[in-house]
């Protein structure tokens, strides 16, 4: 497939295609059912939303999530350890989790049963992947949540998916010829490192 046929479609067209205004309210409906919902169930956003001497339906816009304080990755690792797992950030019961991660920092990341979870089904298509590339995927599957969520995006949009993980570059190189790979994923240095391992090996 072509670099400029990679470019063509969309991956939901009528939302990608809406004009701006009525896109950006179809965005804020979303925030405030999100925000409504979450302060309902999620002991930590009450008190965050006390805090700011506000409550859900202040929440109107994106522009109003300004009013937010942001809470900074290694304080929520404070949160979590006072009061375990979630520090008070999750609004289901933890048995109706899909997974638990551990993030770097040992941070925990909740994963519910949703299709497209993360959201990441759009991302991939919009930089290129189409239905039935067959992708390289060399993130890592073991407790971080990289490796998954990458994988059930890709495959939610077509794609078959080698889940190759990190290291071992000699089997990685194998892999890229023997399966006539299309795609990959993963930080550029690894990548890097494949052609490397690749060109010493003559490919």
């Amino acid at each position: 497939m072509k670099k400029d046929e990679r470019l063509r479609g969309y991956h939901d067209e009528q939302l990608e295609t809406l004009p701006w205004e009525e896109k950006k309210r179809v965005m804020e409906n979303q925030l405030q059912r999100a925000v409504m919902i979450a302060v309902e169930e999620a002991p930590a956003m009450r008190e965050k939303f006390k805090q700011a001497g506000m409550g859900p339906t202040d929440i109107r816009s994106l522009e109003d999530l300004q009013s937010l304080a942001i809470t900074p990755k290694a304080q929520m690792r404070q949160i979590q350890q006072a009061s375990p797992p979630f520090g008070g950030f999750l609004g289901v019961d933890l048995n109706k989790l899909r997974r638990i991660y551990t993030s770097p920092g040992a941070i925990f990341d909740p994963e519910g049963h949703q299709a497209d979870y993360w959201r990441l089904q759009g991302v991939f298509f919009n930089t290129g992947f189409r239905p039935g590339d067959r992708v390289l995927n060399t993130f890592s599957y073991h407790l971080t949540p990289g490796g998954l969520m990458c994988d059930e995006a890709l495959s939610g949009i077509g794609c078959t998916v080698v889940p190759g993980g990190i290291g071992n570059t000699e089997t990685q190189v194998q892999l890229m010829e023997e399966l006539k790979l299309t795609g990959y994923v993963g930080v550029p240095s690894f990548l890097q490192a494949i052609i490397e391992r690749a060109e010493e090996d003559g490919k």
